[in-house]
């Protein structure tokens, strides 16, 4: 199994804020692949990124046991996507100075058998 992430600050902004995080299990080949972008050189948005992607895969991680029906396998990624989000606004919470810029980003992320 061979997975690669790879992403760019681009033309405009100085830093990149975007995090790319893969979880696999070669037992029975499966990945979770996540994305979060840190939109844009806001506040911290790097921070946001990182601790989004994290809480993600750790709250999806069951995603990955291959004993999940496609239906279960939705409502956990939906489940570990709101987790995730609440890990941002928790900790933005905590840091006056990220709270409103720091809370935009998209997020991207998937569970799938590689195989297929």
């Amino acid at each position: 199994m061979e997975y690669f992430g790879l992403t760019d600050k681009g033309r405009v902004r100085p830093t990149n804020q975007d995090i790319f995080q893969i979880e696999a299990r070669e037992d029975n080949q499966t990945a979770l692949l996540v994305v979060c972008d840190g939109m844009g050189g806001a506040n911290a948005g790097n921070v946001a990124s990182r601790f989004a992607a994290q809480s993600f895969i750790e709250s999806a991680g069951d995603a990955l046991s291959g004993t999940l029906d496609e239906t279960a396998r939705q409502n956990l990624l939906t489940q570990a996507l709101k987790q995730a989000n609440e890990t941002v606004f928790s900790l933005a919470g905590r840091q006056p100075a990220w709270a409103r810029p720091w809370l935009p980003r998209s997020f991207r992320a998937t569970a799938r058998p590689l195989s297929t």
